[in-house]
C-alpha cells in the first residue's frame, strides 16, 4: 500500500472521498422514495398504527372528501422531505453531475 497505509485507512482516505457525493445522492433520494411509500404502508400496517400517507387517504371517503385537513395533512407529510431536500441540495447535485464532468 502506498505511504504506509492498512487497506481501511486507504479506503477512508481516498475511496470514501470519492464515492461520497454518489453516496449522498443515493442516501437522498431512499430517504425521499421511503418517506413516500404507500402501497406498502397501507397492506402492512393496521388501523392503529399507519403512516401520514396511509391516514391522509382515510380523509377521502365514498361520500365525502375533507379538503381541508387533507390539504394540511399533505403539507405536513411534504414539508419534511422539501426541509431535508433543500439542505442536502448541494451534494444532491454534486452526487448528480460528479460523473458527468468532461475532462
Amino acid at each position: 500500500m502506498l505511504d504506509g497505509c492498512s487497506r481501511f485507512h486507504a479506503f477512508v482516505r481516498i475511496i470514501l472521498p470519492l464515492t461520497a457525493p454518489g453516496l449522498a445522492a443515493t442516501a437522498i433520494i431512499s430517504f425521499i422514495f421511503a418517506w413516500n411509500e404507500f402501497l406498502f404502508a397501507m397492506l402492512l400496517t393496521n388501523f392503529h398504527a399507519r403512516t401520514l400517507p396511509v391516514a391522509a387517504s382515510a380523509l377521502m371517503t365514498d361520500r365525502m372528501v375533507l379538503w381541508g385537513e387533507l390539504c394540511a395533512t399533505a403539507v405536513v407529510i411534504y414539508l419534511p422531505v422539501v426541509l431535508f431536500a433543500m439542505l442536502v441540495r448541494k451534494y444532491l447535485i454534486k452526487g448528480f453531475t460528479f460523473g458527468a464532468v468532461v475532462q
